[in-house]
């Protein structure tokens, strides 16, 4: 082997090592939840034949799927991509609910907004038809539909964020209606 080959080596190794602590550093902090890592670690369950929910301990790979389909969509993949992702999420809030974890399934409900909306405002900068306008227009008003419903069966877990990104369902709404 020359020694060139060796040095490349390495440096190639030493590369992917540093890509994969700056992933995983990227998927803690993303991860983290309002009560603390310490709490969401020690909830972590493992779930077989069943859809994966944050509170998995699979839910990171999920997360890193997503991330890496949305890098490579094209642009008019992407929103699509946002609005599947947004509509996913609100699947796993309700199940949540469900199993009683309310805090993870708002923290679960505001990303699946924040998809929604994120994916409308890319449609409407990239120009959307009239049939296309009014399907957005529908989706916004599902997910406020959900996000009020969610508020109505949960008062007690409204927050900050909750309220900011209902504001701005509306406010896209209020936009696209115009």
């Amino acid at each position: 082997m020359s020694r060139t080959f060796v040095t490349q080596s390495i440096s190639s190794t030493l590369l992917c090592l540093f890509a994969g602590v700056i992933l995983a550093t990227s998927l803690v902090s993303s991860n983290r939840s309002a009560t603390g890592m310490h709490q969401r670690m020690s909830t972590q369950s493992i779930r077989f034949g069943e859809e994966v929910l944050p509170d998995s301990a699979f839910y990171p790979v999920l997360m890193i799927r997503d991330r890496v389909r949305l890098s490579l969509a094209d642009e008019s993949e992407e929103p699509l991509l946002r609005l599947q992702y947004a509509q996913r999420r609100y699947i796993a809030a309700q199940q949540l609910v469900e199993e009683g974890k309310l805090d993870l399934a708002l923290s679960t409900l505001s990303k699946s907004q924040i998809y929604a909306l994120d994916a409308a405002r890319q449609l409407q900068a990239r120009g959307l038809t009239e049939s296309e306008r009014l399907e957005l227009v529908e989706v916004l008003r599902h997910s406020l539909y959900r996000m009020e419903l969610f508020h109505q069966q949960h008062p007690t877990l409204d927050s900050d964020l909750f309220r900011s990104l209902r504001d701005s369902t509306e406010l896209q709404l209020n936009i696209l209606q115009q």
